[in-house]
C-alpha cells in the first residue's frame, strides 16, 4: 500500500532532528511496530524541542572531510555568541570525537576556539595565531555522525548529526570547503541552518577556522527545497514548469529563477524571471528551447527580514541545476553522459 504523504512528511522531518538518546531509542521502536510512523514522530519530534543546557557556545563549523582525505586536517570550531566570557574547563566531546578541555580553558565573549585532529598539520596550513587544542580522538566520518559537546556537569550544550547527501551541503564532503552554521542563534538540526564556506578555484583545505563564517548571516534565511521541473526531459520547444517549496518565518517577499541556456559553441548570458510565489510554492514556466539544449538554473528566493539564499549555492561544487532538451537517452546498464562544448568557462558560478 502507498504510504501517506503525511508519514512521509514527517519520516523525513524526523531524520533531519537532533534528538535526546532515550528518545531516538524510542522512535526505532515505534518505527519497527507502527505503519503510521509519521504521526509519532511529529509528537516526539515536539516533545524533543526543549532547550539545551543554556550555556551559549555553539558548533559553529565543521571540518569532517578535508581535500584528498587528509583527515589530519579534521576540526570543530567552537563560538561564543554571548557578551560574556565562558570557562569551558572539564567540558568534553562524548560524540563524534573524544576530547576534554583542560581545566582554566576560557572561551572569551564573540571569540572562537578551534578543536584539531591533528595541531601540527593545522597550524601549518592554516596558521599558528588561531586558537586552538587538540589532538581529539577519533576520526569523523565523511559520510555522516552525530557531534556532542557536554558541560563539565553533564549536560548536552550543543549537538549537531551532519549528513552528506540529501539536503545537506555538499562542498564540505571532500571538495575543500568546511560545513559552516549560518547563524549561532539557530538550532543545528536542520541542513538549511548550515553552508559550505567559500570553493577555491583549485582544491585546497579552506574553511574559516578562528573567524566569521563566509555563509554567516545575523538572521535565518529562507528556506528552499522540493525543486522539480516538468516535463523531466523536454521535447524541442517545449515549455518547462519550475516549482518549488520556499518557506521563512518573515514571509517569502519573493523568488526570482536564473538560468544560462548552453548550446554546442556557445552559452547565453544569465536570464532572471519572475517566480510566482501562492503560499509555500514558487513556480515559473521557461521558454521551450531548440534540441541540444542544456539549461542550468538556480533559484534565488527573499524573506521579509532582507535575507536571501541562492538555491543551488555558487560555494556548492555543482551551482546550478540543469535539464536537457532532447530524445530521451535509452536507460540500458551501460552508463553513458554528454558533453557540451561551450568554449572556455568557468563553472565556479551557474
Amino acid at each position: 500500500a502507498k504510504t501517506p504523504w503525511f508519514s512521509r512528511f514527517f519520516d523525513d522531518f524526523c531524520g533531519m532532528l537532533v534528538y535526546p538518546e532515550w528518545i531516538m531509542q524510542t522512535i526505532e521502536l515505534i518505527r519497527t511496530h507502527w505503519k503510521q510512523k509519521g504521526i509519532v514522530c511529529l509528537v516526539l519530534a515536539l516533545l524533543a524541542q526543549w532547550p539545551l543546557s543554556g550555556e551559549g557556545v555553539v558548533i559553529n563549523e565543521v571540518m569532517y572531510h578535508p581535500p584528498e582525505d587528509s583527515d589530519r586536517l579534521q576540526f570543530i570550531e567552537l563560538f561564543n555568541p554571548t557578551d560574556q566570557s565562558i570557562d569551558l574547563s572539564g567540558w568534553y566531546f562524548d560524540k563524534g570525537i573524544r576530547l576534554k578541555l583542560p581545566k582554566g580553558t576560557q572561551l572569551a565573549a564573540g571569540a572562537f576556539l578551534v578543536i584539531c585532529k591533528d595541531l601540527e598539520a593545522f597550524s601549518e596550513n592554516y596558521t599558528a595565531s588561531i586558537p586552538t587544542i587538540g589532538d581529539f580522538k577519533g576520526r569523523l566520518s565523511h559520510s555522516g555522525e552525530r557531534i556532542r559537546l557536554v558541560n563539565a556537569r553533564g549536560e548536552t550544550v550543543d549537538e549537531l548529526a551532519y549528513k552528506d547527501g540529501k539536503t545537506w551541503p555538499r562542498g564540505p564532503d571532500g571538495y575543500s570547503a568546511s560545513l559552516e552554521r549560518i547563524s549561532p542563534g539557530l538550532r543545528s538540526e536542520l541542513p538549511y541552518h548550515w553552508a559550505s564556506s567559500k570553493m577555491p578555484e583549485m582544491k585546497t583545505p579552506m574553511g574559516t577556522p578562528g573567524r566569521w563564517n563566509d555563509s554567516y548571516s545575523p538572521v535565518e534565511l529562507p528556506q528552499v527545497f522540493d525543486i522539480s521541473h516538468a516535463p523531466e526531459w523536454p521535447k524541442p520547444e517545449e515549455k518547462v514548469t519550475v516549482r518549488a517549496r520556499v518557506t521563512s518565518q518573515e514571509g517569502i517577499t519573493g523568488a526570482t529563477l536564473l538560468y544560462r541556456s548552453a548550446r554546442s559553441g556557445a552559452e547565453s548570458e544569465i536570464v532572471e524571471i519572475p517566480m510566482i510565489v501562492e503560499g509555500n510554492e514558487a513556480s515559473v514556466v521557461l521558454p521551450g528551447q531548440k534540441t541540444g539544449t542544456l539549461i542550468r538554473f538556480q533559484l534565488r528566493v527573499e524573506s521579509g527580514n532582507d535575507s536571501v539564499r541562492i538555491v543551488p549555492s555558487n560555494d556548492e561544487p555543482i551551482p546550478a541545476l540543469s535539464y536537457f532538451v532532447g530524445e530521451i537517452p535509452s536507460m540500458d546498464k551501460i552508463g553513458h553522459g554528454l558533453v557540451i562544448n561551450v568554449g572556455p568557462v568557468s563553472y565556479t558560478h551557474l
